[in-house]
C-alpha cells in the first residue's frame, strides 16, 4: 500500500522550494545590480579620465597677465571633504576663461562637476559664459599649487604664475567602492609679457 503525503509534508515542501527560489532570485538580482554598478563605475572612470586630461591640456596652456586674465584656486568643502573650484584663462582651443566647480548631488554624499566656458575675457574668471555638467559621483577633488611660496591650497592672481599643479580626484565606483586618480600638471609658460599673455614652451 502506497503511503500518501500528509498536508504538513506538502506545506513543508512548498516552503522549502519557495525559500530556495527566493534565495536564488535574490542572488540573481544582486548579481545584475552589481554588474550595473560596475558598468556605471567604468563609464564614470572613463568620464573622469577624459575631464582630467582635458583639464591638464587647458592648464598647460594657462596664462596670466594680471589685468584680464589669471588663475584662481578656491577651497570649497562639502561633506567635510575638499571640493576645489578652479578658474583660469587658457590658450588651449583659443583664448577663453574656464571654471570647474561643484554642486552637491541630492540624496548622496557625492558632488557633480560642472565646467563653465566664457569667451568674452572680461576679467571676471568666475562668472559669465555657459556651464554644463561634465561628471557625477565625485567624492573629492583636491588641487594644490606649487610656486615661489611652495605648495599652497589657495591661489589667486596676486600670487603670480603657478609652476606645478597636483590634482587628486576620488569618485564613486560601484555600490561601496571608490577610485582615485592623481595628476601632476606643469604650466608650460616661458615668460610673462605685460598684458599680452605668455609665450608657451613647445611640448617636447
Amino acid at each position: 500500500m502506497k503511503r500518501a503525503f500528509t498536508l504538513v509534508e506538502v506545506l513543508v515542501s512548498i516552503f522549502i522550494v519557495s525559500f530556495s527560489l527566493a534565495v536564488l532570485f535574490g542572488i540573481v538580482i544582486n548579481t545584475l545590480n552589481s554588474r550595473e554598478f560596475i558598468e556605471k563605475g567604468a563609464d564614470r572612470e572613463v568620464s573622469v579620465l577624459f575631464v582630467m586630461n582635458e583639464l591638464k591640456r587647458e592648464i598647460e596652456s594657462l596664462y596670466y597677465c594680471g589685468i584680464k586674465c589669471g588663475f584662481i584656486l578656491q577651497e570649497v568643502g562639502y561633506f567635510g571633504r575638499p571640493f576645489d573650484d578652479i578658474a583660469f584663462t587658457t590658450y588651449y582651443g583659443g583664448h577663453k576663461e574656464i571654471e570647474y566647480f561643484f554642486e552637491p548631488e541630492k540624496g548622496s554624499d557625492t558632488a557633480v562637476m560642472f565646467k563653465r566656458v566664457d569667451l568674452k575675457l572680461d576679467g571676471d574668471l568666475k562668472s559669465g559664459g555657459v556651464a554644463v555638467k561634465v561628471v557625477e559621483g565625485i567624492k573629492t577633488f583636491d588641487v594644490r599649487v606649487f610656486g615661489d611660496k611652495g605648495w599652497q591650497e589657495r591661489w589667486n592672481q596676486q600670487d603670480g604664475v603657478p609652476k606645478f599643479l597636483e590634482i587628486n580626484a576620488e569618485f564613486k565606483y560601484g555600490r561601496d567602492k571608490t577610485r582615485k586618480l592623481r595628476m601632476i600638471v606643469e604650466v608650460r609658460h616661458k615668460d610673462i609679457i605685460g598684458g599680452k599673455g605668455v609665450i608657451i614652451t613647445p611640448q617636447r
